[in-house]
């Protein structure tokens, strides 16, 4: 039995491509007072990105403040104003094996704003316009705590987060983002802890159960 089921768990262990990448995503209401992850990125220190910058405070026409960032604090902002669009975050500087989702809080989301997971030959492995996140508000004043969740290979293929706005005719102002929370998924030793646990327990089951079968009662 052992023999048979080394395959299958090998087989767990090293399982995941491409071919079915996948981002799928969740949105609730951001709120004045930060209520979401523990932040990987709060812009409060130097972040790698390429396009885009990290700014403070408001400017009408230029950028506005996500909500729940502080009056004196930090976000991340792609536009004209602030470096450009496209604006890439490096998430394989973090240096992680695998990443089962980011969230992070939307700031003044508009129609035309566009967040993409890309891999490492930047292939979209998933995207989310304004328009997903906005099912109420208003546009342009509004902001989300939006969740990426990755799924069917994704996890290992995610090597940056990169933020589009463009109305049509060009680049145009802004996209901004506070609060970036990465989180990782389990290391391959966890998993095949939690598999071998599962198929121990299953064992000692089928174990308990033959010895019933075969137990035989005198009189």
């Amino acid at each position: 039995m052992k023999r048979a089921l080394l395959p299958l768990i090998v087989g767990v262990a090293m399982c995941g491509t491409a071919a079915n990448a996948s981002v799928t995503f969740s949105v609730t209401d951001a709120t004045d007072t930060y209520s979401g992850p523990a932040p990987t990125w709060d812009f409060e220190s130097a972040v790698p990105h390429t396009g885009g910058g990290i700014v403070t405070g408001s400017i009408t026409g230029s950028y506005v403040a996500p909500a729940g960032t502080p009056s004196d604090g930090h976000y991340f902002a792609a536009g004209p104003s602030t470096g450009g669009s496209p604006a890439d975050l490096d998430l394989s500087s973090l240096g992680l094996t695998g990443i089962s989702s980011i969230s992070f809080v939307w700031g003044s989301v508009d129609t035309y704003n566009i967040i993409e997971v890309l891999d490492s030959m930047n292939n979209v492995l998933g995207s989310v316009t304004g328009a997903d996140v906005i099912t109420g508000g208003t546009f342009g004043t509004s902001s989300r705590l939006v969740t990426l969740m990755l799924g069917g290979g994704a996890e290992g293929l995610a090597t940056t987060l990169r933020l589009r706005s463009n109305n049509g005719q060009g680049d145009t102002n802004a996209f901004e983002i506070d609060n970036v929370a990465v989180q990782a998924v389990p290391e391959a030793s966890t998993w095949m802890m939690l598999i071998l646990g599962m198929l121990g327990v299953g064992f000692a089951m089928r174990r308990r159960s033959s010895e019933q079968a075969v137990r035989i009662r005198y009189v």
